[in-house]
């Protein structure tokens, strides 16, 4: 997944370029996982995002994640 801020201009340009290359051979979902220091805070924990800190946005950004994946089945 592609870490950015959610209202990053260059999440947006790189998506853009994804989607540009890669035309509908390649999905892109539709939001970045939000990156947080929490993030790199998990592995030393043993947990993920989910079990670390629950409403974390990097958590949430995953949980929309699989919401997105389970609807393209």
């Amino acid at each position: 997944p592609l870490y950015s801020s959610a209202a990053s201009d260059v999440y947006k340009r790189q998506q853009q370029s994804v989607r540009e290359v890669y035309g509908d051979d390649l999905h892109v979902f539709d939001r970045p996982i939000e990156y947080t220091i929490r993030i790199a805070e998990c592995p030393m924990a043993g947990m993920s995002i989910l079990d670390y800190e629950p409403g974390n946005p990097a958590a949430e950004s995953y949980r929309n994640l699989a919401s997105e994946v389970l609807r393209l089945g």
